[in-house]
């Protein structure tokens, strides 16, 4: 593989890990109904949750 496909990869990788880690905080922040069930679902209480 070139340098410049090595490049293209790592970014392409570090900018769908970027996507990933906003939409979890945004799901956070914003208390969504779906992800506080995600949380009980694994034994996390609404409280916890928000920290």
């Amino acid at each position: 593989m070139s340098q410049k496909a090595i490049n293209i990869t790592g970014w392409t990788l570090t900018i769908v890990l970027a996507l990933l880690f906003t939409m979890s905080a945004f799901m956070k922040l914003t208390q969504n109904e779906t992800a506080l069930a995600q949380a009980s679902s694994f034994g996390i209480d609404a409280t916890t949750y928000q920290f």
